[in-house]
């Protein structure tokens, strides 16, 4: 789960986008002489409380503080960003009983920076998204489409990057398929004046 130290690190990082020559050390976790987080809440979470969904809550905190900072300073931050996607298939082999399973990690748009637009589809744990061919190799399923969903960044000085469309064929009698997806409901929020992303869906 997250902790104080999460939130001292996104708010050097937006230090560093105003001056990027400043030394990333701890002595620019210091530059407020306090940090508190309440105990029993979502930052400091007392047991045994879930602590799933780390990297959901990990952007929520960082995407507040954003918004925040947003309003304080005429929108000099980056806009909103979603979470990357997570898909699953589960099914099993019919000869043997044996259980296959693939979740595979799928790019989003990132919001805008205060000086250039967001990136397009990006999983920003590697940087790289998964090829077709190793989905499809590997399970019996089939990428019908995997393409950028255009004009999905908001709009503005700077647009956001774009999300992605994945079209999946299940190619199987019997599986389960799921995905982890936020902004659903409440899509990224744009600063500065620029319009929020469009929202995930799914079918």
């Amino acid at each position: 789960m997250t902790h104080l130290g999460l939130v001292q690190m996104a708010y050097g990082r937006w230090l560093l986008s105003l001056d990027p020559t400043l030394d990333v050390n701890d002595g620019l976790l210091r530059n407020l002489d306090a940090w508190i987080t309440r105990e029993g809440s979502v930052l400091q979470p007392c047991f045994p409380a879930p602590c799933g969904m780390r990297m959901h809550t990990h952007y929520r905190l960082v995407s507040g503080i954003f918004g925040t900072l947003a309003q304080a300073n005429n929108g000099q931050v980056p806009a909103n960003s979603p979470v990357y996607v997570l898909y699953y298939f589960r099914t099993y082999e019919p000869a043997t009983g044996k259980l296959i399973l693939c979740i595979e990690g799928l790019g989003v748009g990132l919001g805008a920076k205060p000086y250039a637009d967001g990136i397009d589809v990006i999983y920003y744990i590697a940087q790289e998204n998964y090829l077709v061919e190793y989905v499809e190799k590997e399970f019996p399923l089939r990428i019908e489409q995997y393409a950028i969903r255009a004009d999905s960044g908001g709009p503005g000085l700077y647009r956001g990057g774009c999300g992605a469309i994945r079209d999946v064929r299940v190619l199987c009698d019997e599986a389960e398929l799921g995905n982890r997806m936020e902004n659903s409901k409440f899509p990224p929020y744009g600063v500065a004046g620029g319009r929020a992303g469009a929202p995930g869906k799914s079918f």
